[in-house]
């Protein structure tokens, strides 16, 4: 620890969190008692439902849920009167020591222990930091195996400040982004120290964090191309990969095994709800991997991620830099970034509902962060005044740009998912409501989901 601190990049982790637990404690977005609703809610219902109604079945909410927090929940009803979380659990045990912690004092601070009283709100609010904080410092870790204290200083502090990370920690704290991305950074880690020396302890570690990752949210399971194509560079070295698979192949039994274990109270839950071990909770939402929306996902006014998180732009660029800088990681990171935007822009509700910028891109960054700091590098190496203080304007200017429209964003200037054109130009720069600001929103209702031949997103909508 003595070490850790000793260093620029340690250094600069104190002061990111000292500044992070600053502007979280000023936000104290979990005094308005809404932030376990909408998605949040459905991860974390598992939680007051076993510990507090004592009935995973849900079957109270035929009786309680006009007249309660519950009415906010969606559920899936069964013939069998039970109701399904549409959410699977794995954020839930996320959450629960913190769960535990509120629950145990809410009653000693004068609180109903309910489940969404204020130790609840918070503790949930707190969680999201805390875990947010651990993926940074395995970052740290690993970047420091490619770059020096400075890029890697220079890098963790874009990474809080000029992404929506920041916006995810303070202003939509507890969906799953910022866990996920503690969680790949931890299976990346892992990774690279198993390839470096196979044993059991790791392989078990990495497979249970990889089951966790999907069982959460399980079109991450592009996460498994980390053991597959880090440190590949040719087929040859493919076909290597494959050999140590095969030459450790009760390593990977292990692996498959203790991921397969992650989901088993999943499995366990869906039998128990609806008679079947595997269901799917989300009714007629579903993705159209042959469409997606690449061009809104990346660039439009609602929710383009590049527009709203230009400085992942440099990230996208810093990839070819990989082949320079950290070689071990460009195959990764080309191959998962194409078929990650792919994935997440098939959803039918491509630009995912209420939040800032583009949400599900924020996970990512737990390799993004390495081609970022390749171009930061790559600039840096210039050592030209001229060149080196563009990159600085620039970072500045997109730190800037993210924690002012973050904060665009927390008021509704920016709106959480009708911004258009029009009002993106004439709110720019200004904490302000333009005029007209009603006439200016464009929400996705009107486009049917985005897409207008499929009747059954309209039917969402209304």
């Amino acid at each position: 620890m003595i070490k850790t601190l000793s260093s620029l990049s340690g250094r600069t982790l104190m002061v990111l969190l000292l500044i992070w637990v600053f502007c979280f404690g000023k936000v104290r977005r979990w005094e308005s008692y809404h932030l376990i609703q909408w998605d949040i809610f459905e991860y974390y219902s598992y939680l007051p439902a076993t510990f507090i109604k004592h009935d995973l079945s849900l079957k109270f909410l035929d009786s309680e849920k006009e007249d309660s927090h519950w009415k906010n929940l969606w559920t899936t009803p069964q013939e069998n009167g039970k109701h399904s979380v549409r959410m699977t659990m794995g954020l839930s045990f996320l959450y629960l020591p913190f769960f535990l912690v509120a629950h145990i004092t809410a009653g000693w601070l004068g609180y109903a222990r309910d489940g969404f009283t204020l130790p609840y709100q918070a503790a949930i609010a707190f969680s999201c930091v805390f875990y947010a904080f651990i993926g940074l410092c395995v970052l740290r870790k690993i970047l420091l195996k490619y770059f020096d204290e400075v890029i890697t200083s220079v890098s963790l502090a874009v990474l809080v400040f000029g992404t929506n990370l920041w916006s995810g920690t303070l202003f939509e704290p507890g969906l799953t982004h910022p866990y996920l991305l503690m969680l790949i950074s931890i299976f990346l880690y892992l990774t690279i120290k198993w390839i470096e020396k196979p044993n059991y302890k790791i392989i078990i570690a990495a497979g249970f964090t990889a089951g966790w990752i999907v069982l959460i949210r399980p079109t991450d399971i592009i996460v498994l191309l980390v053991p597959l194509l880090f440190g590949i560079l040719s087929w040859k070295q493919f076909a290597g990969r494959l050999n140590l698979f095969w030459k450790h192949k009760l390593h990977m039994v292990v692996f498959g095994f203790c991921l397969f274990l992650v989901f088993v109270p999943q499995l366990l839950y869906w039998k128990y709800i609806s008679g079947h071990w595997i269901m799917y909770s989300y009714g007629v939402e579903r993705f159209y991997f042959l469409k997606p929306h690449l061009l809104s996902g990346l660039f439009s006014y609602r929710k383009g991620w590049l527009l709203y998180t230009p400085v992942m732009a440099l990230a996208l660029i810093g990839i070819f830099l990989l082949r320079k800088f950290a070689k071990d990681l460009f195959w990764l990171l080309l191959i998962f970034t194409l078929l990650n935007t792919w994935v997440l822009l098939s959803w039918w509700c491509w630009w995912y509902g209420g939040c800032f910028g583009m949400r599900p891109m924020i996970e990512s960054y737990a390799l993004m962060v390495f081609p970022l700091a390749a171009f930061i590098r790559f600039v840096w190496e210039k050592k030209n005044y001229l060149v080196r203080s563009a990159l600085a304007v620039c970072l500045g200017f997109f730190v800037w740009l993210n924690l002012f429209q973050s904060n665009q964003y927390s008021i509704s200037v920016l709106h959480y998912e009708c911004t258009s054109k029009e009002l993106y130009l004439k709110a720019f720069g200004s904490m302000q409501y333009p005029a007209n600001y009603e006439k200016l929103l464009k929400c996705p209702e009107v486009e049917k989901g985005g897409w207008e031949e499929d009747s059954h997103i309209e039917k969402i909508w209304n």
